[in-house]
């Protein structure tokens, strides 16, 4: 069946965002009515944000898996329909000559070009030549012009100050041909000052929203899919507006990354920081004033039959940087800033995965850090006392939409050791954030009396002492030629076991340094796995804290959790929960097996003082 096939390209946002697409299709419709072509049935297609320099749109386009189907013949007769040639391509005229040549004489379709109102076929293809011949050459003569003006441009910024681009970061702009700080510049002087004092990103962020000093949010594809999805909007200002900006773009049958383009190009949203955009800021070097500048070389590549390709520019690997926005961190601050944030996460060179004291970071399927489990080695099972981990499961739908799952899984149970049930992993997560949240730190947590203490820091100094005693002892003997004695071996084992005791109980009776403020702050934000530097925080704070979590499903959608204290004056909690209704009885033990229990409430001494009230009761005796 002939049909006509109508195709347009661009390649860049400046003419996503300036009507190319819309000209082109304007232009190739009228052309079709024009010449009759609208008696076939008409088929549309659209390479967005690709390119026909370097053939694109061939390998990776709608026209490429078009044009492999109809050089096979299976639309013999049939049109195609384009604005001008360089829509098809702008590569070398010898290479794009011969794509068109094999889809005429191998596939007979009929070569329609708007721009000089003809058509081409088997019996006029050297015409084809010399509109091939002039497409690439307006085409380098653009890439040429755009390369030499950067460098120009580039070269007068450094020389007179003056700025190179109008894409800047997000707190400078450019006024009168220079570069100019803009407002956002004070969120970024805080931000640094703030991480340099010792607050976390997810502080540094509360902070920063609390002064109303958000950040320009740049829309990405799975931004917007969130919200085409009904998805939250994760803190936009002005979200309502948002959202029917973009649901109007889809359902006016835009994709959802042309959408994200157009979001940037015409409107700018505000946002809320969160921790990911407080490290993202940290590690920005263009703070500094200094922007990377890589090395590139020009190549020559051929392809599968050995014929040349377009040269194209490659990285040489060497990079660079020059001064040329304005300063507003000191670069000593700036390296001092990543120093920090290095000592609070590792990366493991093996997997490339991040790593800090207290968990993994990983990649999602987009690319996102994200940190699934914050629970960490507190966990164990309550039936065998098996560690515990976080089983994600990836379901895909019919629909092609794929769900994330999390469950908590005690180990000896996946290798069949144990027949305890998997647990709801956000269930469990949502039930002790929330209990976490409303301790007393102050009485909970408060150190003992001061002369316990220091009997046992002179204790500490003595087996300290003694240690170095041993040590010298067996080195002496060593270095005489003798064997080292039994006894000083025992003696010294025995003494460091005793100061390793000792000081744990020190630190146990010292009183924690827990970050109350950021803990009792937390909002929704932190059960989002991508907010992974606020998730880092939340499980070092509580391992702080927490000796460990014992997981049971003491019946069916009903789980128990046992929440054992390092030191303070509460030995443990019992969480009874509920998968749909949350926390409904609260169990908290003392020294002296007394305990107290509440309908679901988080117990503290103004409740325990209401005693006999229908809210809270006592018992004695363990809490599970």
């Amino acid at each position: 069946m002939i049909k006509t096939f109508i195709y347009s390209r661009v390649s860049s946002q400046e003419q996503l965002s300036g009507g190319g697409l819309d000209r082109q299709e304007t232009d190739v419709r009228e052309y079709v009515t024009r010449n009759g072509l609208d008696q076939y049935e008409i088929v549309a297609m659209v390479d967005r944000g690709i390119s026909g320099y370097d053939g694109s749109n061939m390998r990776d386009g709608e026209l490429g898996k078009w044009y492999k189907d109809a050089i096979t013949g299976m639309y013999w007769g049939s049109h195609l329909v384009l604005e001008a040639i360089d829509r098809f391509s702008r590569r070398d005229p010898m290479l794009a000559m011969e794509d068109f040549t094999v889809l005429v004489n191998k596939g007979g379709i009929k070569v329609h070009i708007v721009k000089f109102n003809t058509f081409i076929n088997g019996d006029n293809l050297p015409m084809l030549s010399m509109m091939m011949n002039l497409a690439h050459s307006e085409s380098k003569q653009k890439s040429d012009r755009i390369s030499k003006g950067w460098q120009r441009r580039r070269r007068m910024a450094l020389d007179n100050g003056t700025a190179i681009t109008a894409r800047t970061p997000y707190w400078i702009d450019v006024r009168d041909n220079e570069y100019r700080l803009n407002n956002s510049s004070i969120a970024v002087v805080e931000a640094f000052a703030m991480y340099k004092q010792g607050l976390s990103c997810g502080l540094i962020a509360k902070k920063l929203n609390e002064l109303k000093h958000y950040f320009p949010y740049m829309w990405t594809k799975t931004a917007v899919q969130h919200i085409v999805d009904g998805l939250n909007t994760s803190g936009i200002i002005d979200a309502p507006r948002a959202i029917k900006t973009i649901k109007a773009f889809y359902k006016s049958g835009f994709s959802v990354e042309d959408i994200a383009k157009k979001m940037n190009a015409e409107f700018q949203f505000m946002k809320e920081w969160n921790a990911p955009a407080v490290h993202k800021l940290l590690q920005n070097k263009s703070v500094t004033g200094l922007v990377e500048i890589q090395k590139r070389k020009l190549i020559q590549e051929f392809d599968s039959d050995g014929k040349p390709l377009e040269l194209r520019t490659k990285s040489e690997g060497e990079k660079y940087f020059e001064s040329i926005y304005p300063q507003i961190i000191s670069i000593d601050d700036f390296e001092l800033i990543q120093k920090l944030l290095e000592s609070n996460r590792k990366v493991d060179t093996k997997t490339g995965k991040g790593q800090t004291t207290g968990g993994t970071v990983t990649q999602n399927e987009d690319g996102e850090l994200v940190k699934q489990f914050i629970l960490s080695s507190l966990c164990r099972c309550y039936k065998c006392g098996g560690a515990m981990f976080n089983n994600i499961v990836r379901s895909k739908r019919k629909n092609g939409k794929v769900d994330t799952y999390s469950y908590l899984r005690c180990l000896n149970e996946r290798d069949a050791h144990c027949d305890v049930k998997a647990l709801n992993y956000p269930v469990i997560e949502r039930a002790i954030i929330e209990h976490v949240k409303g301790l007393n730190f102050d009485t909970m947590f408060k150190g003992t009396n001061n002369s316990e203490l220091e009997l046992l820091k002179t204790r500490e100094v003595e087996l300290l002492r003694d240690i170095a005693t041993y040590e010298d002892a067996i080195a002496a003997r060593k270095a005489a030629g003798k064997n080292t004695s039994p006894v000083l071996v025992t003696s010294l084992v025995d003494a460091q076991d005793d100061l390793e005791a000792l000081q744990k109980k020190i630190r146990a009776i010292s009183g924690v340094n827990v970050n109350a403020e950021e803990l009792t702050s937390l909002n929704e934000s932190v059960f989002d796995v991508a907010e992974y530097e606020l998730r880092n925080m939340v499980e070092l704070e509580l391992q702080k804290i927490i000796k460990r979590i014992t997981f049971n499903c003491t019946e069916k959608n009903i789980y128990f959790i046992t929440i054992q204290y390092n030191t303070g004056t509460v030995l443990q909690h019992g969480l009874k929960v509920d998968k749909k209704k949350g926390v409904i009885e609260t169990y908290e033990l003392h020294e002296g097996n007394k305990g107290y229990v509440s309908n679901g409430e988080v117990i503290t001494p103004a409740l325990i003082e209401a005693a006999e009230s229908k809210n809270i009761g006592i018992f004695e005796g363990k809490v599970m």
